[in-house]
């Protein structure tokens, strides 16, 4: 147990170091589908009021590190992350990130280069916009990488093809 803690601990760190090249993979799709979700909805093409997406404490550690506030604390189960947008009385709109949990106190983040009340279209669309990939995108940066001959029985458009999927699948 004295060792399996500190680990813990170091392993969840660990975000916050990341390149942003690992970061792009780890919640890059997420950020892009975020942001197109908060578009579609502020120029009218979605119906739903409302978007779920589901995930783990992984899914959440990777979107907050792309969106640049993750502390490196693993966060607790049933843990809430809500994206929330707000018109202003002038017309404008504001797009707020909390998080809640019935544990804790509402967390309200401030993102990078945004105010505390929110972030602007503009502020939002921009954060980190260099994370941000489609799933397109992560296919094609798949399929640049250049692996070594360690499975010479399996066709390498076979392995990344896997690579592909497994991280999609973690995301």
């Amino acid at each position: 147990y004295n060792l399996i803690v500190p680990y813990s601990k170091v392993r969840w760190g660990l975000w916050n170091a990341m390149t942003d090249r690992e970061k792009a993979f780890n919640g890059g799709v997420l950020l892009h589908e975020l942001k197109k979700r908060v578009r579609d909805a502020l120029e009218g093409n979605n119906e739903h009021k409302l978007v779920i997406f589901s995930g783990h404490d992984y899914t959440l550690a990777a979107i907050l590190t792309c969106l640049g506030v993750y502390d490196g604390v693993q966060t607790p189960y049933a843990t809430v992350l809500a994206v929330e947008v707000w018109e202003t009385e002038e017309g404008g709109h504001v797009i707020r990130l909390i998080r809640h949990h019935k544990d804790e106190d509402l967390i309200s983040y401030t993102l990078p280069g945004c105010q505390e009340s929110g972030c602007t279209e503009e502020q939002f669309y921009s954060l980190n916009a260099n994370l941000e990939m489609s799933e397109d995108d992560i296919l094609d940066k798949c399929n640049e990488t250049s692996w070594p001959d360690f499975a010479p029985s399996l066709d390498k458009n076979v392995l990344f093809v896997l690579l592909c999927v497994t991280i999609l699948f973690t995301l």
